[in-house]
C-alpha cells in the first residue's frame, strides 16, 4: 500500500465523521486522480521555493474554508516507485493536503460574541443603573440636609470637609 492510496482510504472512511477533506497530490503525479488543483499548485511550487508549510483561508463556492498543505518529502523507499520521475532522497515530491468548512465554526464565534456582548452590555447597564442610583441619592440627600450650624461669629468659614463632618455628627446622635 502506498500513501496516498492509505489517505484516499482515510477521507473516503473518515472525512464525514470529523469534516476534514485531505489528499496527497504532487506537481508531477503518478495518478491522474491525484492532480493539483489551482491553489495546490501555488503551494506545491511555493514548496521548491523553500516554505514547508501553508495554511490559508480561501473562499471555495462562496463558502469559507480552511486550507492547509504540508510538504510531502521523498524517502529512499519512495524512490523504488517515484525514482523514474527524478526525484533524489529529501526532494520535496509534492504535499498532503487538507480543507476545512470553516461555517460551522464561524457560526459558533458569532454565537460566543453574541453572548459576550449581550453579557458585558448588561453589566455596563447595571453599572450606569447603580452609579445613576447613588448619584440621584447623593442629590436628593443633599438637598433635604438642614444647614449646619457654626458658632456666631464664624459664618460659615469651616472648611468642606469639617462641615461634612459635623453635619455627620448632627445626624447620628440619637
Amino acid at each position: 500500500m502506498n500513501p496516498a492510496y492509505m489517505v484516499r482510504q482515510m477521507q473516503e472512511n473518515f472525512s464525514d465523521l470529523y469534516g476534514v477533506r485531505g489528499r496527497i497530490t504532487s506537481l508531477k503525479p503518478l495518478n491522474p486522480h491525484n492532480a493539483p488543483d489551482e491553489w495546490e499548485i501555488r503551494v506545491l511550487q511555493s514548496f521548491d521555493k523553500g516554505a514547508r508549510n501553508v495554511a490559508e483561508l480561501v473562499t471555495v463556492d462562496g463558502k469559507p474554508y480552511l486550507r492547509a498543505m504540508r510538504a510531502f518529502m521523498t524517502e529512499k523507499g519512495c524512490l523504488k516507485c517515484h525514482g523514474h520521475q527524478g526525484y533524489k532522497s529529501a526532494d520535496v515530491r509534492g504535499g498532503v493536503g487538507a480543507y476545512v468548512m470553516m461555517e460551522p465554526y464561524l457560526a459558533v464565534e458569532r454565537a460566543e460574541a453574541r453572548t459576550l456582548n449581550i453579557t458585558h452590555g448588561g453589566i455596563w447597564l447595571l453599572g450606569l443603573v447603580v452609579s445613576g442610583s447613588c448619584r440621584a441619592a447623593a442629590q436628593n440627600a443633599s438637598r433635604s440636609a438642614k444647614p449646619i450650624p457654626t458658632p456666631a461669629g464664624e459664618r460659615g468659614t469651616h472648611p468642606p470637609v469639617a462641615r461634612l463632618y459635623r453635619r455627620r455628627n448632627l445626624r447620628c446622635r440619637p
